[in-house]
């Protein structure tokens, strides 16, 4: 048994310690050891991968889109949100939109109106603006949602000209997204990444110096989808971009156009596995220590 001994001895009256050797004894352990954090870190939370597909053809889903814009200078009575795409599905003044009165300062006015000549000339004289919230279902194809006047525009050519100089669409966006946030909590459960949460889009207003604007706003939509626990989560990320110019026509108009992307981020979840990592650690471990002993003992013979 002796012979088939690996683990061989030394005696300490023939070994010798040096101040370099204490050195890299030092060094060693230190590495070893923040080596050691690093992994434990990295095998506490799980590994992402990320792989970009093509979307399948399939059948139209259906996707909310929640906005919440405000429109201070045109009153709720004369407002609609219209919805259409390029398959002829179409619903004028969207159920599923609410239109809050708002004062000169933002104030919500509680109430509701009825669409008189009286009410409009009282809403516009008392500078009434539009909150403009809700979701809107969509297809998975090309379409579009505008907000205007298009439901009262024989009225509202009715209206003298003092009062209907008065209306602008120049509005806010306060935020648009796409999707179902109700998912953040769960994606962020398994990812534990805010990166990869749902997007919004923020805070911009789009000026209006009279009645006559065509204000576009163009979306990009990406899906992307989320893998975790055998459960597939769909979310959407989209990039906007937006023009405002005067119109051939009198009456202003916000269009918000979309198109959804054929290609598909994917994010999973790696599982890790114990024996991974102690093959891992066992690596770091040997790996420093026979490094260093190779680098001393060259040191040494020289």
């Amino acid at each position: 048994m002796k012979k088939l001994d690996l683990f061989t001895k030394t005696n300490p009256d023939i070994a010798r310690q040096t101040v370099l050797g204490g050195i890299f004894t030092i060094f060693a352990f230190s590495s070893m050891l923040l080596l050691f954090l690093f992994e434990l870190d990295s095998f506490k939370y799980p590994s992402i991968s990320k792989q970009i597909t093509i979307v399948p053809t399939e059948l139209a889903k259906v996707v909310n889109i929640s906005i919440d814009i405000t429109i201070p200078k045109s009153p709720c009575l004369l407002l609609t949100v219209d919805w259409q795409d390029i398959i002829g599905s179409y619903e004028e003044d969207c159920k599923s939109i609410h239109k809050d009165r708002i004062d000169e300062e933002g104030k919500n006015i509680p109430g509701i109106l009825n669409l008189t000549y009286e009410n409009i000339e009282n809403a516009v004289e008392d500078l009434e603006g539009c909150h403009i919230w809700g979701t809107i279902p969509v297809l998975t194809v090309p379409g579009n949602f505008h907000i205007g006047f298009h439901a009262h525009e024989n009225l509202l050519h009715s209206l003298p000209s003092d009062i209907l100089s008065e209306l602008s669409l120049e509005h806010t966006i306060n935020s648009i997204q796409i999707g179902d946030e109700k998912w953040n909590e769960k994606i962020g459960k398994y990812f534990n990444n805010s990166e990869i949460k749902m997007k919004k889009y923020f805070k911009e207003t789009f000026e209006e110096e009279e009645l006559g604007f065509r204000h576009e706003h163009v979306m990009k939509i990406t899906p992307v989808q989320y893998e975790a626990e055998n459960e597939i989560y769909n979310f959407y990320e989209f990039s906007m971009n937006s023009l405002s110019s005067r119109s051939s026509s009198e009456v202003s108009t916000i269009y918000y156009r979309y198109d959804f992307d054929c290609i598909s981020m994917k994010y999973s979840i790696e599982e890790k596995f114990t024996s991974q990592f102690i093959i891992t650690l066992c690596s770091i471990l040997g790996g420093i220590f026979s490094l260093i002993s190779f680098i001393d003992i060259l040191i040494d013979k020289n």
